[in-house]
């Protein structure tokens, strides 16, 4: 390895050779006395270049203006970046759009997808509405209030003129089995048909709103129904299905608002979400009223009766019950039961119930009688378990929160949860906020308790 074009280095170095190996050799001496380690060049005071004799160039030192020129060229270079890459991103918009367009021409194909609404007209339209309509919003009329309605939303309970059913579908085209997609099917056959229409076409993106008539098979005489579809969740490779985004929603209900307004139509939707597990109802209900009730459209919110296991109510299973979420109602008379019990241990309350179960055709306690209670992030079976007592004693579940509730049975797990309690309480101070052990004390005594040793402190 020291030969070298025939020459041996190994047998006679240059004094040159030799004077630089033996500086080296010290300055690793002097270091590992040091006790600063073993390698030079890990070192910030040991020059390689100093020992080996090389010369060094220094570099200049920037003045101010000149560090600032540096730093605005590359500013300027980093934005030029951003702005090509955006042209690109959207060079390859308009020619996959343009490609689609011309698929769908070619299959004779016509979207049926509301149009975007621009952000400057929506808020033009907003600053309008909150002038016109400034003491609509501030006394909480009947215009501006969401109404509760125990019904069938496939047939909106509306007196006359249009009326725009919504439903939130995901964006993979294939029809649905069940719940509001089988009675959506069994009003119209145009659902179906246009969504997986819609799939096949490629025009079912997040935020999009498939909007239809689906007066086919039954109609009104004073009115046409519509079906708005709002894609809203996605559904990935292994058929699992997502959540629904709210930002989706949110853009949904956007051009939903601008249609229903052009149309003078009233909007009814089924209760969004509805045991899905983790989702955001109380946001949903914001974003709701956001859009639709708090700027004049009429708005309507259905859910089904539920068929009591107890005494049979007074009113006809038929009937339907419209209820402002501006009304007040007084909150239940309380128990005057003296005794004032101790929070009992979850598992022996659990065992009580179960031995306090009914188990004979014997009349059953009413206690309940008068208590109406929205569960708020409880798990679904603890949830379904209550409930389950709750209408064996005469009470009653409430699946959205209303006027009516007397009690929110909750598990608070964060602050956001908290404020959102709060806010709820704001709006109903007649129902008060307890934990889920007032309910167990109450099934374990056979009697309704006093709820202070119970509630939350939020």
């Amino acid at each position: 390895m020291y030969f070298f074009e025939g020459r041996d280095y190994s047998k006679d170095p240059s004094t040159e050779d030799q004077s630089s190996f033996q500086r080296l050799l010290e300055d690793q001496e002097e270091v590992q006395r040091g006790g600063e380690g073993r390698a030079l060049r890990h070192k910030a005071g040991v020059s390689l270049t100093a020992a080996l004799g090389m010369s060094v160039r220094k570099r200049k030192a920037l003045s101010e203006e000149e560090l600032q020129l540096r730093r605005k060229r590359r500013e300027e270079a980093a934005a030029k970046r951003a702005k090509l890459q955006e042209e690109e991103e959207k060079r390859k918009e308009e020619k996959k759009h343009k490609k689609r367009m011309a698929w769908w021409q070619s299959s004779g194909y016509r979207s049926r997808c509301l149009p975007s609404v621009e952000s400057e007209e929506e808020e033009e339209e907003e600053e309008e509405e909150e002038e016109d309509d400034g003491s609509v919003s501030s006394t909480d009329s009947d215009s501006s209030a969401i109404r509760y309605v125990l019904g069938d939303v496939t047939h909106p309970q509306a007196a006359q003129g249009d009326a725009i059913i919504v439903h939130c579908v995901d964006d993979s085209g294939r029809w649905g089995r069940g719940g509001l997609f089988t009675a959506l099917e069994v009003r119209s056959d145009e659902p179906r048909k246009h969504y997986e229409l819609a799939g096949k076409m490629k025009d079912l993106d997040l935020g999009n709103v498939l909007l239809f008539p689906v007066d086919d098979k039954q109609s009104r005489l004073d009115g046409q129904d519509q079906l708005a579809l709002i894609v809203a969740q996605q559904r990935d490779g292994n058929n699992k299905l997502s959540a629904i985004f709210l930002s989706a929603l949110d853009e949904g209900l956007k051009k939903i608002y601008a249609a229903a307004k052009r149309l003078k139509a009233s909007v009814h939707l089924p209760r969004i979400g509805h045991a899905t597990r983790g989702f955001n109802w109380y946001g949903t209900e914001r974003l709701i009223r956001k859009h639709l009730s708090s700027r004049g459209v009429h708005t309507f919110i259905y859910y089904h009766s539920r068929a009591k296991s107890s005494a049979p109510s007074s009113s006809s299973p038929d009937s339907t019950r419209v209820t402002d979420d501006a009304e007040t109602c007084a909150p239940s008379t309380p128990s005057t039961s003296s005794s004032d019990p101790q929070q009992p241990d979850s598992t022996r309350v659990t065992e009580d119930l179960e031995s306090s179960a009914p188990c004979g055709p014997a009349a059953l306690p009413d206690f309940m009688k008068g208590v109406r209670v929205f569960f708020y992030n409880l798990p679904a079976s603890e949830r379904k378990r209550l409930a389950r007592y709750l209408i064996t004693y005469d009470g009653d579940e409430e699946e959205v929160m209303s006027p009516e509730v007397t009690h929110i049975v909750a598990e608070v797990e964060s602050s956001v949860q908290s404020q959102e309690l709060q806010e709820l309480q704001s709006r109903y101070p007649q129902a008060v906020v307890v934990q889920k052990l007032w309910m167990e004390s109450c099934f374990c005594k056979q009697s309704r308790v006093n709820a202070a040793m119970f509630t939350h402190p939020l």
